[in-house]
């Protein structure tokens, strides 16, 4: 019974809404003081609870008196709700969408520049990290050196493992190259690198690295005297 509930509640409901659902469920259509009284709901609450599962779309006033309540059927409430959570998304898409539009207009992104024209950004948080290793990715046309732990490999492995079965499929070599150094980086072509400036066991958020365009770095990397 205590599982069932915690089941339904994880379709929005409270504790109160819950067991009147599955009170309703198994009378189909009552009216409230037997509502009440099986579900161990208190009087003064179950009018409020049961107009809540009518405007989330758990059952149906009928229009009789005195009033009883329909519940309707686990199929249509989930067929609700998922309509509900799509109109919901596409507006959060939307909106998302028009900020990304707004926010590219009225700010600027600027690169450090190194000695000879080399391109320098800074990366904090390892989501930003590895959407930023994604997007050099996709420019390789040669080669993708991914040097860490062993752990850091897997990890990096599921993360990009698209990605990187559709470089191998563009003829892209891609080589893991496992250390115990601590040091960790990504090479992309021979023309840019990622290195990660913490150990693994730093916060994914405080966790920060550093994209070098620099052909000079790349190929010192990617040497085996190195």
């Amino acid at each position: 019974m205590i599982e069932l509930l915690d089941q339904i509640k994880k379709l929005g409901l409270n504790e109160y809404e819950a067991k009147a659902y599955l009170t309703l469920s198994r009378l189909g259509v009552a009216e409230i003081s037997a509502i009440s009284n099986m579900a161990g709901i208190p009087r003064a609450r179950v009018y409020d609870v049961l107009l809540s599962l009518e405007k989330k779309g758990f059952v149906l006033k009928k229009a009789v008196k005195p009033i009883q309540y329909e519940v309707l059927p686990i199929g249509e409430v989930a067929a609700g709700l998922e309509r509900k959570m799509k109109k919901e998304l596409e507006y959060e898409l939307s909106e998302l969408g028009k900020l990304k539009g707004l926010l590219e207009k009225r700010m600027a992104f600027k690169e450090m520049k190194g000695s000879e024209g080399e391109a320098v950004w800074l990366v904090q948080g390892r989501e930003n990290i590895y959407s930023k290793i994604a997007r050099e990715m996709e420019n390789c046309r040669e080669s993708v050196l991914i040097s860490s732990s062993k752990e850091g490999i897997r990890r990096k492995n599921d993360a990009f493992m698209a990605k990187l079965a559709e470089l191998k499929g563009k003829g892209v070599a891609v080589k893991f190259e496992e250390n115990n150094n601590n040091s960790r980086f990504v090479v992309f072509d021979n023309t840019s690198i990622m290195l990660f400036l913490h150990p693994e066991t730093v916060n994914n958020d405080e966790e920060k690295a550093v994209l070098i365009n620099s052909p000079y770095l790349t190929n010192y990397f990617k040497s085996p005297e190195k």
